[in-house]
């Protein structure tokens, strides 16, 4: 029996935080930090790229301080609605956008001054079932739970 990798999933986090601030947490170089996490740095800076329009592309050379190795990490933006939702391919700048997984971030304004904020992360269906299982296996899933728990953490 051939196993199916679930190819999708959904964190919804609740901030105490304008939706504007949230939306700029993710869009803005300036308030990037949070996506590098705690023991990362973003170097060198001209590595750091946000076209920040349908199109236009992403990156960030991220370092690891405790064993110094480094990678880069980007995507094209597909969709940009300030301040409630962004649609972009994300992975590696060399990997096709085509078969990237493709993440979309919805900002709902909660009317008292907090933002809930949907991300959904999707593995297109032309991805072969072999290169899903590597995407699950290096754990994008919690390493975006981290990621996103930063996020809360930031803005709170």
């Amino acid at each position: 029996m051939i196993r199916q990798v679930d190819r999708q999933f959904t964190i919804t986090r609740i901030f105490q935080a304008p939706r504007d601030l949230v939306f700029t947490s993710w869009t803005d170089p300036d308030h990037l930090q949070w996506w590098l996490g705690p023991y990362r740095s973003m170097a060198p800076v001209p590595d750091l790229i946000m076209d920040v329009r349908p199109g236009g592309r992403f990156q960030v050379r991220v370092i690891e301080d405790d064993t110094g190795s480094s990678h880069v990490s980007g995507g094209i933006y597909h969709e940009i609605v300030r301040p409630e939702k962004l649609v972009f391919s994300w992975g590696f700048p060399a990997d096709d956008p085509a078969s990237s997984p493709l993440v979309t971030v919805l900002l709902n304004d909660l009317g008292d001054g907090g933002t809930e904020m949907i991300f959904h992360l999707h593995l297109p269906p032309t991805l072969p079932e072999s290169v899903a299982e590597q995407w699950i296996s290096v754990g994008i899933r919690p390493g975006w739970l981290r990621t996103i728990d930063r996020l809360v953490e930031q803005l709170s």
